[in-house]
């Protein structure tokens, strides 16, 4: 596998240390409290995993143990502590500063998994979402988080800014599609950083406005993001519960294919509009 050109890495600008990575608290990927974003997190420590093993990840398990605020320097180090013939498991520790921030278990594979057409019964209903391109629907509107910057937001339905999308059609339904606002062609690890929306999503959910800090993410890859900008996050809450919310998003390409699945716990914090 190459990684030779890892848009990841470029994007952190990363610099290789040891077993694995090293890059610079960016501003930009901060989310509304200041601190580093958890999708960035995930996708540094999924694509340091990529280039230390030279194997794709095929699944990848995070916990979140300390915010990481403006200023610091993130480390990921790789510890692959199992290499088979065509597997391995790897953990990928994350400090700031040399605090203990995060750490991520990784199963990766020689190569990419690739789904095939099984029954699903939730592909129905996409069917709004996909009516038109996605540059057609409404831009997502009071997000105030520097990440937002980044990212191309369109609310295909659901209920954001106390607005409720026309296109809903059952209660709590949330789905935005997403892209880089730069022309970087997505791979892999970048899923990660549209993996991580559950809290703003819960908003169709409560009807309110939510933010919130993720406890955990949980990403699963099921095919190889190719020819397609747009990623649409389908997003659903299961529960909230003594404070915390779990629910799950489907990552889907321009043309309907289900690229990863993910389920997160969260602390959400909600206001009024």
């Amino acid at each position: 596998m190459d990684k030779s050109k890892s848009h990841v890495s470029d994007l952190l600008s990363v610099s290789t240390k040891g077993n694995g990575y090293e890059f610079p608290f960016d501003p930009h990927y901060s989310n509304t409290r200041g601190n580093l974003f958890g999708g960035v997190q995930l996708a540094a420590a999924i694509d340091a995993a990529e280039v230390i093993t030279g194997r794709q990840s095929l699944c990848a398990s995070v916990s979140f143990l300390q915010t990481i605020s403006e200023g610091a320097t993130i480390t990921c180090d790789v510890s692959e502590v199992v290499r088979g013939y065509k597997r391995s498991q790897a953990i990928v520790t994350g400090y700031a500063d040399d605090v203990l921030a995060f750490q991520v278990l990784i199963s990766l594979s020689d190569t990419f998994p690739s789904g095939s057409e099984g029954h699903r019964s939730y592909v129905e209903d996409l069917d709004k979402a996909y009516r038109t391109t996605p540059e057609s629907f409404p831009v997502l509107q009071g997000f105030d988080a520097p990440i937002i910057d980044l990212l191309d937001i369109r609310i295909a339905a659901g209920f954001f800014s106390g607005v409720m999308s026309p296109n809903t059609q059952r209660p709590g339904e949330a789905k935005l599609w997403m892209r880089f606002k730069q022309d970087i062609p997505l791979e892999p690890a970048l899923l990660a950083i549209f993996s991580d929306w559950l809290p703003l999503c819960t908003e169709s959910t409560m009807k309110r406005k939510v933010r919130g800090r993720s406890l955990d993410n949980v990403l699963r890859f099921i095919n190889e993001p190719v020819n397609t900008r747009w990623v649409l996050v389908d997003a659903w809450v299961d529960e909230i519960s003594d404070a915390i919310g779990h629910g799950g998003i489907r990552l889907w390409d321009e043309n309907k294919r289900l690229l990863a699945v993910a389920s997160q716990s969260y602390i959400p914090i909600i206001s009024d509009y």
